[in-house]
Formats: structure tokens, C-alpha cells, sequence
């Protein structure tokens, strides 16, 4: 009944927000917010301080969003997820007193964030790591308890779009979460119930008899395509060994994957984002072998495009290349570019308001400036909010 009535006391407001607005946004009605509101996540990782103004209103404008993305509010130390698709202007009712039972999804979107509402309310947000201390006859029946009880909520539901590709990404994601923690068991166990061995039953792991690796449908989740990861890991690992030392073991990964998956957009989706990986950890020079074998392998023109964009951005950043221009306002307002500092040694920190641990550093990061003083180096502070005030 509290339910209901929230939706109606919410409807004229969310009726006047949605005729007003046009594109991709969320707006609502947030009671009791103490301090900031934050809504984080998306494309590029983050977005900014939410504000709320004196009816306790707030419209956020996403209207840079071209694909179905996550995000997630921040409200004190609570936070809850929910999905947006281009073009969709969801609205959100909550009371930040009671944030995990207030919280109401309406307009489009609305069924996909209840239910996503229902299942954090039913399951919470994190894994419940006591459970690792149990025997593992008792851990396998929690874990597969768990996975039907959450399987049997997604069966329940009933979407606006049954067609709509989060459905079918939720059906991958909730397996996947459940094969991952079931792979995690045993090193797991060890660490939290202080044991050296374990032996683990003969079934413990007879649900990958009925795991399959050419789900295309499934390359939207972010669990299953882990999944294909470290299955190709696995499968690489004897290849590995037997190479010995100084091997390239992202070639025999790359083979080994060439080998093992047979769909071609599966493939393609590993090497893609195993390339992608590589290229943030690894110095380009010493990638050559990897870029010439995944341009040869990988027959999706959209995933080359990508690779060759963020290829480029890389090679920006070696050795020896010039340091990118960027720029932004200082506390004052007044426009700082990077290139005022050329000859000098720079520091760079980047934070936000929203980052609690990038504030926690900012009294070290003073120290240190105040050490440095005299020295020929800038101590920069770059924040990614949006909102100057904060």
C-alpha cells in the first residue's frame, strides 16, 4: 500500500518532468538527503553531484548516452543500482531514511529498476563472505539455493519489452556470478576458515557439464564474458607451462582461444577485450606480435574500428611523446592549462568530491607539496566534478 501511494503522489510530478524533457535523463523525488547525492557509473565511470533542489526535485540529463549503460545513485555511505537506455526517461522516487525499501522506479525503464530494486531488497548488493567459511557440501547447496531463488524472481517478473536485451544479459549475469563465486571457492575457503587443504566432492563442480561457450546472445554480460576469460586461461595454462620461461603468454592465450571458441562473435569479444586490456598494462612495443594476429583474427569491423581508436590513444602516450593538452578551472575560475607548466615536472592527482578515498589523500598530497616547495616540480589537483560549487 506504501508503494502505491508514493506512485501517486509521484504522478503529476513525474507527468510534468517527462513532458518537459526530451532524450535520455532521470528524474525525481529525493526525501531527506543529508550532504551530497551522487549518481556514478555509466560511460567513462562517473558522473557528478546530483542537485536537489527545495521540493526535494532532481532531473539528471544523460543525453551523451548512445548504448544501455548501468549506473548507480551514492546517498551517504548507501548506494543502488539501475539501467538506462538511450531515449528512456526513467523517474525514481526514494527517502534517503529508508533507502533500500523507499526506493520506486516509474515511466520507461521502470520495470527492469524494480526489479532490480526487488532483488537487491531480496539478495543484497554483496556477497556475504562468512558464507566461504562453510564445509563444502554446505557452500555448494547455499550457492545453489541462491542461484534458484534468484533465477525463480527474473522468471517471475514481467517485462514492458520482453525483447528488451537486458533480460537476457540478467539471465547470463545471475549464472555467471554464481560459476565465478563457485570458482572462487576453494582458495577462498582456505583464506577465511584458516585451513591448509580441502577436498572437495565429486559433484562440486558438475554444473559446468551444462555451461556453453558460444552464448553470442550473452556477450552483453560483463559475468559471462569473465567467464570465457578465465576459460581460456585455464585452457592455456598446461601450453604455458610448457613453454617455459620467457614465452609470450599472451600468444599462446590468443591461440589457445583461436582453438577453443568456436563462435565467431565469442572469439571476436575475447581477443577484443583481452587486447584492450593488454594495451593499459603493457608498453605498445612490445605488443607487435598480439596486434598483427588480432587484426588477422577478429572479423568484426565494429571491434576493429575500436581497437584501432584506442590503439592510437595509447600511442599517445609512450615514451617520448609530447604530454596531452588538457585543461580546466581553477578554485577561482580562471582557465589552467597544462601546457602553462612546460619545463617543470608536473604531479598530477586526479579526484572528485563523490571519491572518498582521493579525499582522505588530499592532506598527504599538501605535505608533499610542502616538502617539494622549493623544487622545480607543480603539484596539480584535477577534479572531474561537473559542478564547480562542490
Amino acid at each position: 500500500m506504501k508503494k502505491i501511494a508514493f506512485c501517486l503522489l509521484l504522478v503529476p510530478f513525474l507527468f510534468s518532468c517527462q513532458s518537459e524533457e526530451e532524450g535520455t535523463s532521470i528524474s525525481g523525488m529525493a526525501e531527506n538527503v543529508e550532504g551530497a547525492m551522487f549518481i556514478l557509473g555509466g560511460p567513462g565511470g562517473a558522473k557528478d553531484t546530483v542537485n536537489i533542489d527545495e521540493e526535494n526535485a532532481f532531473l539528471v540529463d544523460l543525453s551523451e548516452l548512445t548504448d544501455p549503460a548501468n549506473y548507480y545513485f551514492l546517498v551517504g555511505k548507501d548506494y543502488f543500482p539501475f539501467h538506462v537506455a538511450p531515449d528512456m526517461q526513467l523517474d525514481v522516487f526514494f527517502d534517503a531514511n529508508n533507502f533500500m525499501e523507499s526506493i520506486n522506479f516509474g515511466g520507461p525503464g521502470a520495470d527492469i529498476n524494480n526489479y532490480l530494486a526487488d532483488k537487491a531488497r531480496m539478495f543484497g548488493s554483496r556477497m556475504d563472505y562468512e558464507l566461504f567459511k562453510q564445509v563444502p557440501t554446505a557452500f555448494k547447496a547455499s550457492m545453489d539455493s541462491l542461484l534458484a531463488a534468484k533465477q525463480q524472481l527474473l522468471s517471475e517478473q514481467l517485462p514492458d519489452n520482453a525483447d528488451d536485451p537486458f533480460w537476457i544479459t540478467e539471465e547470463a549475469e545471475l549464472l555467471y556470478d554464481f560459476v565465478t563465486v563457485m570458482n572462487q571457492y576453494p582458495g577462498t575457503h582456505k583464506y577465511y576458515a584458516q585451513v591448509d587443504e580441502l577436498e572437495l566432492p565429486d559433484d562440486f563442480y558438475n554444473f559446468k557439464a551444462n555451461l556453453e561457450l558460444d552464448r553470442e546472445d550473452y556477450l552483453k554480460s560483463k559475468n559471462y564474458t569473465s567467464f570465457i576469460d578465465g576459460f581460456v586461461r585455464e585452457q592455456s595454462g598446461e601450453a604455458i607451462a610448457a613453454a617455459g620461461e620467457g614465452a609470450d603468454r599472451n600468444m599462446i592465450s590468443f591461440e589457445t582461444a583461436v582453438e577453443v571458441l568456436e563462435n565467431e562473435a565469442v572469439l571476436n569479444t575475447y581477443l577484443s577485450n583481452r587486447m584492450s586490456g593488454l594495451m593499459q598494462w603493457n608498453d605498445l612495443a612490445e605488443l607487435e606480435d598480439e596486434v598483427s594476429f588480432f587484426k588477422s583474427k577478429v572479423s568484426d569491423e565494429e571491434l576493429l574500428t575500436k581497437f584501432e581508436e584506442e590503439y592510437a590513444d595509447w600511442k599517445k602516450l609512450a615514451a617520448g611523446q609530447p604530454a596531452i593538452e588538457f585543461q580546466g578551472k581553477d578554485s577561482a575560475g580562471n582557465t589552467i592549462k597544462f601546457s602553462d607548466f612546460r619545463g617543470k615536472y608536473v604531479y598530477v592527482d586526479v579526484w572528485a568530491t563523490w571519491c572518498g578515498p582521493c579525499k582522505y589523500e588530499i592532506p598527504y598530497l599538501k605535505e608533499l607539496e610542502a616538502d617539494y616547495h622549493d623544487r622545480n616540480i607543480v603539484f596539480l589537483s584535477y577534479s572531474i566534478d561537473d559542478d564547480h560549487q562542490a
